[in-house]
């Protein structure tokens, strides 16, 4: 039988970090790539136990499942310090994994056009996805899959009693049992990962067919007290939070409740404006220049706070990016105008050289004020003698 297409992937954690992963697809690939296209093609992300990785046996197995019985492609990938994913292995990290699971889940939905449906882990890699759930609850379907279940002894030695209490406060989830008889921990039998899998594709099929498939499906809307808050917690935002680290002014008014729409680049938008300026994949020149930045920045704000619906409606409007010019004489102050224009189920934003559409991220709430992520970095213009003269900042990139 033919097997089924793969391709690797790669992605960065929230440390910085190279992840690799494999998403094995059964469409074909002109079918898939229309899929993604669309933002209609839904995956299951597989995760996997403690000192192992993507390619142990169960996971591959359950990916070919996955592909040939129910339809649904799969992606699996190496948590930092095991298998070909960077960083030191270290022992717990859970928190870290769920983190990273929620790197790859922003990938796969931003960057590949995926609708991650359903999240299945197992031993260590079911443990990191019921705490995925608890913190971010934005996956329809998640899988455990022979996580430790008698946990006190070890909570008690290594995290303490508090952790015990915040557990019976938190109360469970509604849940469905299967117990599979004469199984052992890693299903190594034939007879037991046979039963596994009709346990488990039903399952992940039934709750993976309540998501709603259509080009409009973006992630739940979140809420967040301030724009540094909403950016902070997204991993794709880690370019910027970087730098606004560095500048006291800005962190203070991100911190602010700002009526404002906010179109924030992801680290991959920067990466390419970085290379449109010639720098390669070097992006540390163009974020170490404060001004330019936040000049930038301010082209990617217009206000008052507005969701995708109300995008919509308008054609253009003036950016927060305010240029003089000398017009017979006298000096002139001009907003930078941003157009918009429907596309599909999405927005186009208009810059004087470039433009983005709005990202899976959208309509995140920020106190007063709305975000969405957009996948490239809006540019006034492309010259740099003319940045220079519109935002009053030395360009030496």
């Amino acid at each position: 039988m033919r097997a089924l297409p793969e391709q690797q992937i790669e992605f960065l954690n929230h440390r910085g970090e190279k992840l690799v992963g494999t998403l094995t697809d059964p469409e074909a690939p002109h079918q898939a790539a229309a899929a993604a296209a669309a933002g209609t093609a839904p995956v299951v992300i597989l995760a996997h136990g403690y000192m192992s990785s993507r390619n142990s046996e169960l996971l591959v197995r359950l990916a070919t499942a996955f592909g040939r019985s129910c339809k649904l492609a799969s992606f699996r990938f190496d948590f930092s310090g095991n298998g070909d994913s960077e960083g030191e292995f270290r022992y717990g990290q859970y928190r870290s994994e769920a983190q990273e699971l929620r790197c790859a889940k922003l990938h796969l939905e931003q960057q590949l056009g995926r609708q991650v449906v359903c999240m299945l882990g197992h031993s260590k890699g079911a443990t990191d996805v019921l705490l995925y759930a608890a913190q971010w609850d934005d996956v329809p379907c998640v899988v455990n899959l022979a996580a430790r279940y008698e946990l006190q002894q070890g909570v008690l030695q290594r995290l303490g009693p508090a952790v015990l209490q915040q557990l019976e406060e938190t109360g469970q989830a509604p849940h469905e049992l299967v117990i599979l008889d004469g199984a052992d921990h890693c299903f190594t039998s034939g007879a037991a990962l046979y039963e596994l899998a009709a346990a488990v594709l039903p399952f992940v099929s039934k709750h993976a067919s309540t998501v709603t498939t259509t080009a409009a499906t973006t992630a739940p809307a979140l809420k967040y007290a301030t724009f540094y808050e909403a950016l902070s917690k997204d991993p794709s935002h880690k370019m910027i939070m970087d730098a606004v680290a560095k500048d006291a002014a800005t962190k203070a008014m991100l911190r602010l409740p700002l009526n404002v729409t906010a179109f924030v680049p992801t680290d991959t938008a920067f990466a390419k404006a970085a290379a449109k300026f010639g720098l390669g994949n070097d992006t540390s020149k163009l974020m170490a220049n404060t001004c330019l930045l936040n000049a930038l920045l301010k082209y990617h704000i217009m206000s008052p706070g507005m969701t995708q619906a109300k995008l919509a409606t308008i054609t253009s409007k003036n950016s927060m990016l305010v240029v003089s010019s000398t017009v017979n004489g006298a000096k002139k102050t001009t907003a930078k105008v941003l157009k918009f224009k429907v596309e599909g189920n999405n927005i186009r934003v208009q810059g004087g050289a470039t433009s983005a559409t709005l990202g899976k991220i959208r309509n995140v709430v920020a106190g007063k004020g709305i975000l969405h992520n957009v996948d490239n970095v809006l540019l006034p213009s492309a010259d740099l003698t003319t940045l220079t003269q519109m935002t009053g900042c030395k360009v030496t990139l």
